[in-house]
């Protein structure tokens, strides 16, 4: 669900840029990278701080 949310933002800022034309180009692979980029995010912001101390000291 929040990977379609992350969609949505990505493409509707896009979609702002292109209507707007403000010196913009308007790229398919941003919206591919921007919500990769926050997947990937939303994914390390809920990695237990557990798990990240035990390979600290490994």
């Amino acid at each position: 669900m929040l990977l379609l949310l992350r969609l949505a933002l990505s493409l509707s800022i896009e979609t702002a840029q292109y209507v707007v034309n403000a010196g913009r180009t308007v790229d398919v692979d941003d919206v591919r990278f921007n919500t990769f980029g926050g997947a990937t995010g939303g994914l390390l912001a809920f990695v237990p701080r557990s798990v990240l101390a035990e390979n600290r000291y490994a």
